[in-house]
């Protein structure tokens, strides 16, 4: 028997999602998940891919991610990856939009809470997890009004082409 107030320190171990914090700040103290195909990964970004046409995708700063993982799922495979909520990422899809990485987990909860069912012309198989949704519309950043942007933080960087 253990006194009590006091817990045994072989049973405590950080988890390995939270390992990788160094220091909570005002500014990054909630953590996001996003899902996606991990692509190229250099020092600098890693491409996160949510829909299969390879010339749209989400920079993400390799030194941001806390944690990643892949994810089995009966849909298939994908990687889930941990951010703080303000760390800024680029989506890539000929022009260019930055956003916080809270704003895409928004938009995806958002659809989530309101029950739809992952639309096939919306949400293809390879972007659900256990029957959900968990990518944005391709190009979603793109077309917002300036309203709903500014809420979500986002910034358009270069319009489309075409």
């Amino acid at each position: 028997m253990t006194p009590t107030g006091t817990i045994p320190k072989f049973a405590l171990a950080t988890d390995p999602m939270l390992a990788n914090i160094q220091e909570v700040t005002d500014k990054k103290f909630e953590l996001v998940i996003i899902y996606g195909y991990v692509g190229k990964v250099t020092d600098d970004t890693v491409r996160l891919h949510q829909c299969l046409d390879l010339r749209k995708f989400y920079e993400i700063p390799t030194n941001e991610v806390v944690y990643a993982e892949n994810v089995t799922c009966p849909e298939g495979r994908l990687t889930k990856i941990v951010l703080f909520s303000t760390t800024r990422i680029t989506y890539v899809s000929g022009a260019k939009a930055t956003l916080p990485a809270g704003s895409l987990a928004e938009v995806v909860a958002d659809r989530d809470q309101r029950g739809e069912q992952p639309d096939p012309e919306y949400c293809q198989p390879y972007c659900q997890l256990n029957g959900r949704c968990v990518c944005a519309p391709v190009d979603y950043w793109l077309h917002l009004d300036q309203n709903k942007a500014s809420r979500l933080g986002v910034e358009v960087l270069t319009a489309s082409h075409g």
